[in-house]
């Protein structure tokens, strides 16, 4: 339990400086027409995938157990898309950090259930 909210509080802040889950939801659907539009959805992309490769990095120096399993490989727009979508489904969370609600949506999207573990192994 200590590594998890150990896990917990490297890949989320509390400082001033934190993004919020509004703030990145906003960044990943600037439309194209945009000037900033290529800027802003690679801060979005650059984000998302940085919380999957912190979570990988702890796993790996056995620093957390998986919070969750994804077996099989994933694009990062196919993971931009999953944490959009559950931003977007709950829009009464968005002030909360996006670091953990990128995690929040990993976590519901792939679920490190028994199964899982075994296919790991």
């Amino acid at each position: 339990m200590k590594k998890l909210l150990l896990a917990l509080a490297l890949l989320t802040t509390s400082n001033v400086h934190a993004i919020a889950g509004g703030q990145l939801l906003g960044w990943c659907l600037t439309p194209n027409s945009d000037e900033f539009a290529s800027s802003a959805q690679a801060v979005c992309v650059g984000f998302i995938t940085g919380v999957g490769n912190a979570h990988n990095v702890m796993i790996a120096n056995k620093m957390i157990e998986p919070l969750y399993c994804i077996t099989e490989p994933l694009t990062n727009a196919e993971i931009v898309g999953v944490a959009a979508d559950f931003f977007k489904r709950n829009p009464s969370k968005m002030h909360l950090d996006a670091a953990e609600l990128t995690l929040a949506a990993l976590i519901e999207a792939y679920p490190n259930t028994a199964s899982c573990k075994l296919a790991q192994s």
